[in-house]
């Protein structure tokens, strides 16, 4: 009979046991489902304090203002995604809710806001604009510093553009890079594997940029000079001359490349204009030609006439 209501104790105590365990997942879980409320309320009152609701424009600086408030708290990508409704303003909600049914992802979410409302952002970025800046001279910025302005710059192109300019993307990089040191950064980044002479890996472009202003600054360091140091600088100097000249070549036959491409991007904003122009002259000029070529026919022909009268 012991045995009996010991056994019975035992279980209605493990029953209990379980029911505890129960109660405290469910109450762990409701903390937590509090919490991460709580940490999504706080993101997207900072993104509203600070930016105001969404509006319709400048899209890339909100969804930057967004993404950092979310990821600073530690709010799930579905999430983000679902609660971008609340901060935008009356009236876009429907459109809003039409993109989330259709992304499950935080990136495509991204991609399909910036394609539906790039045309009114005042800080998006053209081809034509990242061309210019390439060119431009006394940019004072190191090789990291390039690669930063340049990745951003780059990021927010229209995918089109990104997918038009990704095979030659290192080569508009280098371009961007000061003359005096394009050469040297260039020799570290060869690989001849590759079309263009360059790697297409483009985190290990920021590596070698970040090996090479370190390697800049050691062979400036006016605190370091002294005649062992020079001696060390000069065999330096002389094996990265003679990676250049490998390299220097391999750039000079894509800056013929580089030229094409920033005269057909200058010329894009009015390519509608001499494009036309230019079919309706070589539609002229081929009807002329066809006429002349007639005449030339028809006079051979009278010609053959003649003779066979004779």
């Amino acid at each position: 009979m012991l045995d009996i209501e010991d056994e019975k104790m035992t279980s209605s105590t493990n029953i209990q046991v379980d029911e505890v365990a129960k109660l405290v997942a469910i109450v762990e879980h409701m903390m937590r489902a509090r919490d991460n409320d709580a940490r999504l309320d706080k993101a997207i009152d900072r993104t509203i304090e600070i930016a105001g609701q969404f509006g319709g424009r400048n899209i890339t600086d909100f969804l930057t203002i967004y993404k950092t408030e979310m990821q600073q708290r530690d709010v799930i990508e579905e999430k983000q995604i679902s609660s971008f409704k609340r901060v935008v303003a009356i009236g876009l909600e429907g459109r809003i809710r039409e993109i989330q049914a259709t992304q499950t992802t935080w990136v495509g979410f991204e991609r399909a806001l910036l394609a539906e409302y790039m045309l009114e952002d005042t800080s998006r970025m053209t081809r034509h604009m990242l061309m210019k800046w390439i060119e431009k001279k006394g940019k004072n910025l190191n090789a990291l510093g390039v690669y930063n302005e340049f990745d951003q710059m780059y990021n927010r192109l229209p995918s089109t553009d990104q997918m038009f300019l990704e095979g030659d993307k290192v080569l508009y990089f280098l371009k961007a890079i000061d003359m005096n040191d394009r050469w040297e950064l260039g020799s570290l980044l060869e690989d001849e594997t590759q079309s263009n002479g360059l790697i297409a890996d483009w985190v290990a472009v920021r590596r070698a940029c970040d090996r090479f202003d370190k390697r800049r600054r050691w062979l400036d360091d006016s605190d370091m000079e002294g005649p062992i140091v020079q001696g060390w600088k000069a065999p330096i100097a002389t094996e990265m001359s003679k990676q250049s000249e490998s390299t220097k070549r391999a750039m000079e036959e894509n800056d013929v490349r580089f030229e094409i491409a920033m005269d057909d991007t200058t010329k894009a904003d009015d390519e509608h204009v001499w494009t036309s122009s230019t079919l309706v002259l070589d539609t002229l000029a081929i009807a002329s030609s066809n006429r002349c070529k007639t005449q030339e026919m028809e006079g051979e022909d009278e010609e053959m006439k003649v003779e066979a009268n004779v």
